[in-house]
């Protein structure tokens, strides 16, 4: 498919979906589209952020659990043999 025959075809398409149109659907398009694109951008950055925070809070977590482990473990070393535990 050449340029010209892929121009050839968006011409009628353009015509119908925008020169055909008065100003004022025009300049709703172009919002609507401007929109459209933010509600995009921004969904993608929250869903971003969200997977970040979420290997942030999983980092902690284990971190947190490493070292209630690390402590049980001491403190079953210091205990003397045969003592019951509470």
């Amino acid at each position: 498919m050449s340029a010209q025959s892929a121009s050839g075809v968006l011409r009628p398409v353009r015509a119908v979906l925008w020169r055909n149109r008065s100003l004022r659907v025009q300049l709703l398009l172009a919002f609507a589209l401007i929109d459209l694109i933010t509600v995009l951008v921004a969904g993608s950055l929250a869903i971003l952020r969200a997977r970040t925070q979420i290997r942030v809070e999983v980092a902690a977590s284990m971190r947190l659990a490493e070292l209630l482990v690390g402590d049980a473990a001491n403190t079953a070393k210091r205990m003397p043999p045969g003592r019951p535990r509470r």
